[in-house]
C-alpha cells in the first residue's frame, strides 16, 4: 500500500510542477541547439549537392559513412570533442537540477520562482556533485568485478557446454544479475540525495552509507517502487522506437515529425524524472515518521 500511494504521490507532484518541468526543457532544449546548429550546418555544406549522404537517412550504408568521413573527417572532428564536452556538461547540469528539483518538491506549499530554483540547485550542487562521484566510482567497481566474475564462468563452462544456446543464457542471466545489482545502486543513489535534501546533510559519503542502511532494511517497498516506476520510461522508448521504425525519416516532413515526438519524449524524461524522486521522497517520509513515532526521534538526520 505504501508503495501505491508513494508512486501516485509522486505523480500528482509532477503534474503539479509544469512551470519546472517547463524550464528544464527549454534550458536542455537550447543547450542542444548550441551543438546542433553549427553542426547541421557542416554537414550540410560538407554534403554539398550529393544524394548519397540523403541516403542514410532510409538505411545506414557504411561504404558511404566511410567515404564522407574520408573527406569531411577534419570538418567534424571539433564537433565530435565538442559533444564529449557537451555531454560532460549536460552530466553536471543534471547534477545541478536535482537539488532545486528536490527542495520544490520537499517544500511543495511553497509558490514555484526561478531565484528560489536556482538557488537551492546551487545550494545542494557540490554535495551532490561528490555523491555522484563516489558512485559512479562504486558503478564501475561493480561492473569490473561482475564481468570479470562473468568472464571467468564462462571460461570454466565453456569446454563442457553442450552447446552455444548454454552460453548465451548464462550469458543473459550475469546480465540480468548485474542490472539488478546496478538498479539497486540507483535507488541508493536517489534516497541518498532525499535524504541530503530532507535533512540538509553536508557529508555525502556518510549519507551513502546510511542509504545503504535505509534501502536494505526497506528492500521490498524501495526496490519495489523503483522497479515500478522504470516501468513507465521503458514503455515510452519501446513505443518511440517502434513509431520511428514505422515513420521513417525519408522527407523533411517526417523528419519534421520525429524531431517533435523525441522532443515530448526529452519533456517526458524530465517529468519522470520529477515523478520518481517526488515518490521516493514520500516513501522516505513514511518510514522516517514511522521510525520517529516509535521511537521519539528522528532516525536518520545527521
Amino acid at each position: 500500500m505504501k508503495i501505491i500511494n508513494s508512486y501516485t504521490t509522486g505523480l500528482k507532484a509532477a503534474l503539479n510542477t509544469k512551470k519546472l518541468i517547463t524550464t528544464i526543457y527549454i534550458i536542455t532544449f537550447l543547450m542542444a541547439l548550441v551543438l546542433a546548429i553549427p553542426f547541421g550546418n557542416t554537414i550540410q555544406k560538407e554534403a554539398g549537392n550529393s544524394m548519397a549522404f540523403s541516403s542514410l537517412l532510409k538505411d545506414f550504408d557504411y561504404t558511404v559513412y566511410q567515404d564522407f568521413m574520408h573527406h569531411s573527417a577534419k570538418a567534424i572532428q571539433p564537433y565530435i570533442s565538442t559533444a564529449i564536452w557537451m555531454g560532460i556538461f549536460y552530466l553536471l547540469f543534471t547534477i545541478f537540477f536535482e537539488g532545486g528539483i528536490l527542495t520544490v518538491l520537499k517544500r511543495k506549499e511553497d509558490k514555484f520562482t526561478l531565484r528560489f530554483f536556482w538557488e537551492a540547485s546551487a545550494k545542494y550542487f557540490s554535495r551532490f556533485f561528490r555523491l555522484a562521484v563516489y558512485m559512479i566510482i562504486a558503478q564501475v567497481v561493480i561492473a569490473f568485478i561482475s564481468f570479470i566474475i562473468l568472464a571467468q564462468i564462462l571460461d570454466s563452462v565453456y569446454k563442457s557446454a553442450p552447446n552455444e544456446i548454454y552460453l548465451f543464457y548464462t550469458t543473459l542471466a550475469g546480465i540480468i544479475i548485474y542490472l539488478l545489482i546496478f538498479i539497486f545502486l540507483l535507488t541508493v543513489t536517489d534516497y541518498a540525495k532525499v535524504m541530503i535534501v530532507e535533512n540538509d546533510v553536508y557529508r555525502p559519503f556518510r549519507t551513502i552509507l546510511r542509504s545503504f542502511g535505509f534501502v536494505f532494511k526497506h528492500f521490498l517497498s524501495t526496490y519495489s517502487l523503483y522497479l515500478l516506476l522504470l516501468v513507465v520510461p521503458i514503455l515510452l522508448f519501446v513505443i518511440y522506437f517502434k513509431i520511428e521504425s514505422i515513420i521513417g525519416m525519408s522527407s523533411g516532413w517526417t523528419i519534421l515529425l520525429i524531431f517533435i515526438i523525441q522532443q515530448l519524449l526529452i519533456g517526458c524524461r524530465v517529468f519522470i524524472k520529477i515523478w520518481i524522486l517526488g515518490s521516493e521522497l514520500t516513501l522516505y517520509r513514511k518510514f522516517e515518521l514511522k521510525e520517529e513515532s516509535a521511537d521519539g526521534e528522528p532516525v536518520f538526520g545527521i
